[in-house]
């Protein structure tokens, strides 16, 4: 008869050389089961891993897109800015040029009124004339 340890090594396409059979089957039992249990461990670490990589893919995607549209809408207002910026330095410079055009009538009105006295002088000393020589005739 052959020793335990010997009779564990000497399998022959699942029979024991001694010809103890239940322990073979029994054996062969747990190790399909167990085969299954590592299949289904593997599918399952497959699967796990593909879904981790589209997880992944995804928030690539979409932190790239995240980015890009960031990119477009700083170009878009960086733009409108831009122009705002171009109408309202026009803005100012038609401000200052009105301001520069009522500084220049506010003198003009100065010079006029300084004329408008002197005329009112010069007829004031007309009617007099006028009142003497209407007297003197």
């Amino acid at each position: 008869m052959e020793g335990k340890s010997e009779r564990r090594t000497r399998k022959i396409k699942g029979v024991m050389k001694n010809g103890d059979q239940s322990e073979t089957v029994n054996r062969s039992y747990f190790c399909a089961k167990n085969d299954r249990r590592e299949v289904g461990m593997n599918t399952q670490w497959i699967a796990l891993i593909i879904s981790l990589l589209g997880f992944l893919a995804s928030v690539y995607y979409s932190n790239k897109n995240s980015k890009k549209t960031d990119i477009d809408d700083a170009v878009k207002r960086a733009e409108l800015n831009t122009k705002i910026s171009t109408k309202l330095d026009n803005i100012a410079s038609d401000v200052r040029e009105t301001s520069k055009n009522v500084d220049r009538l506010r003198e003009e009105i100065v010079e006029h009124g300084s004329r408008i006295t002197a005329v009112e002088q010069s007829v004031k000393s007309a009617h007099h004339r006028i009142d003497k020589l209407e007297k003197s005739e």
